[in-house]
This record gives structure tokens, C-alpha cells and sequence, in this order.
């Protein structure tokens, strides 16, 4: 019996699934489809994805420290890493940082009636404004709640290692 019910949730979530899907891709190819597609382009690929790459490659640089990558490429390489990619790893992330606050900043002038030039041919109307910050904060709110979490579960329980784990080969799965 217990096979059965498996079956039977498994069918249901392969059918949400599915109508999630059409109901997904039947507003992508309405009319206003080709609006949506223009509107997480420019939300989602644009403010998401330079605070991803600002925020790890700060991570990177506060946390795992530029002279550390730079000794551990140079260990497992065996060559030294040149001297352009250590002024890029300092340069790159200031530069991704302003261009996001820039960003932000002229959308957000933009959103409040200033005169702005336009950089797309979309002048997007307030709910869609609204819809496509909703898509770029839902998923970097993760970042900080799974940071929080893991400061929290570190208080609570401090006998949680903040040490990165050594890689160990698992024979097992290599045969």
C-alpha cells in the first residue's frame, strides 16, 4: 500500500509540474510574452547576476583571502599565477559594485519620475517595475537568510566546524 501512495504523490507533482510549465510558457508565447522575456532579461540577467558575482567574489576576497587562491592556484599548478590576475581579482569586484549601484541607482531615479535616458526600448509600467525587482530580491534573499541560519545554528550549536572539510577519496564510489 505504501508503493501506491508513492505512485499516486509522484503522479500528482509530475502533473503540478506539468501545468506549472504550460501556464509558464503559455505567458511567454501570449502576446505580452516577448514583455516578459524583455523584463527578466533586464531584471534577472542584469541586477542578479552582477550581485552574485559582486557578492562571491567578495566572499572570495574577505573570507578566503586573494593570497590564498593565489598560493593554492600556484600549488596546484605548479606555475605562479601573473600578476595581471591579482590586480583583476582586486580591480573587478570595486568595478562590479559600482556598476550595480549605478544600475540600481538610475533605476531607481527612473522609477520615481526623473529624466533619465532610456536603456532599453521598454519603459516598463510600475507593476511590471514592481514583478521585476520581486525577481531579482526573492532569489538573492537567499543569501542572506542561509547566512543567518548558519550564524544561528553556529550559536545555538557551537560544536558546528566553521573549518572547510579536506576532500577524502571514497574508494567505493570510484570502482
Amino acid at each position: 500500500q505504501s508503493t501506491g501512495g508513492c505512485r499516486r504523490a509522484a503522479a500528482r507533482l509530475a502533473g503540478l509540474l506539468l501545468q506549472s510549465h504550460v501556464c509558464v510558457l503559455a505567458g511567454f508565447a501570449s502576446r505580452g510574452g516577448y514583455l516578459w522575456i524583455s523584463l527578466i532579461d533586464h531584471f534577472c540577467a542584469t541586477y542578479c547576476v552582477l550581485a552574485i558575482v559582486g557578492i562571491e567574489v567578495a566572499f572570495v576576497g574577505f573570507f578566503y583571502t586573494f593570497d590564498r587562491l593565489r598560493r593554492d592556484i600556484t600549488e596546484m599548478t605548479g606555475r605562479h599565477v601573473p600578476f595581471v590576475f591579482v590586480v583583476a581579482w582586486h580591480l573587478i569586484p570595486l568595478c562590479t559594485l559600482l556598476l550595480f549601484v549605478d544600475l540600481c541607482v538610475s533605476d531607481a531615479l527612473k522609477f520615481m519620475g526623473a529624466d533619465m535616458p532610456a536603456r532599453s526600448h521598454w519603459d516598463y509600467p510600475w507593476f511590471a517595475q514592481l514583478c521585476g525587482w520581486m525577481s531579482v530580491l526573492l532569489p538573492l534573499a537567499c543569501i542572506p537568510v542561509g547566512v543567518g541560519i548558519y550564524f544561528l545554528r553556529k550559536v545555538t550549536s557551537p560544536s558546528i566546524s566553521t573549518e572547510i572539510p579536506k576532500a577524502t577519496l571514497n574508494e567505493e564510489c570510484c570502482v
